[in-house]
């Protein structure tokens, strides 16, 4: 009956393992603290598609340390998976490049 979500899709030049989206939520662990990365690839590694890491509110985007830690954040949970590349993404990273 679901058998399209646990199939590969390809979106523009990014392939994701399946259609399972996990949304960015506010987890107060911190931006790029290792308790953070090992929950976010926790979740990447229990075969969610794609995780969008940390919801931040845009004000605090403004912060040098919010805009550089966001996209490490998700470079660091993609690379601790052992995920495609394009596996996980900051809200940051999407909105400025929505062809990812």
């Amino acid at each position: 009956m679901y058998e399209a979500l646990f199939q590969p899709l390809q979106v523009r030049n990014k392939v994701l393992r399946n259609r399972v989206v996990m949304p960015p939520m506010v987890t107060n662990m911190g931006l790029v603290t290792e308790q953070a990365v090992a929950w976010y690839a926790e979740r990447a590694k229990g075969g969610v598609g794609l995780v969008i890491v940390e919801s931040t509110p845009l004000e605090r985007l403004q912060d040098k340390a919010v805009r550089d830690g966001l996209p490490r954040l998700a470079e660091r949970c993609t690379r601790l998976a052992r995920l495609l590349p394009s596996s996980c993404f900051s809200a940051q990273q999407l909105m400025e490049n929505p062809c990812l």
